[in-house]
């Protein structure tokens, strides 16, 4: 029998979850789903989301990539002020709050050792695309009015 996806909802997670086992390692749904619902990422996803209006011009990942890289490797300020746990964000636009959401969720996920330093050493973009990814995925939820943990995963 042929599973046909219920709605939209459906159909995003079905290409996203297949993306994410690409891009992350993870062995299935579940497990990413786990993940993008713990504590470190959903408090990155809770301050991206209120302090960004939606919607909004998206910097796109080329323009991000060099900026992440830095920040994730910076030593001082202004290039690690991403980083800071309580940063003045005022002069911040739409790009320092993605550059502050995929660093923060890298950051995090470099200390649970999700990847490794070595991996972030020898590929950081293979890194910031995955995460930047995340984000894409939950803004898509966000429009859709859904929470990662409301979406019931289809066999891939």
């Amino acid at each position: 029998m042929d599973q046909r996806p219920e709605s939209p909802t459906d159909v995003l997670t079905a290409q996203h979850l297949r993306l994410f086992l690409g891009l992350l390692p993870f062995k299935d749904p579940p497990e990413f789903l786990s993940w993008i619902n713990r504590p470190p990422t959903q408090s990155a996803w809770s301050e991206f989301a209120a302090s960004v209006s939606l919607p909004h011009q998206d910097p796109g990942l080329t323009t991000l990539l060099p900026k992440v890289r830095d920040a994730v490797d910076a030593s001082s300020l202004p290039e690690a002020r991403t980083r800071l746990m309580y940063p003045d964000k005022r002069d911040w636009n739409s790009e320092d709050h993605h550059v502050r959401f995929i660093v923060g969720v890298i950051c995090d996920s470099l200390l649970e050792e999700l990847w490794t330093e070595k991996e972030w050493v020898e590929d950081p973009d293979r890194i910031v695309r995955a995460v930047y990814e995340v984000l894409v995925y939950l803004k898509g939820c966000e429009a859709l009015g859904v929470r990662p943990l409301d979406i019931r995963p289809m066999s891939i």
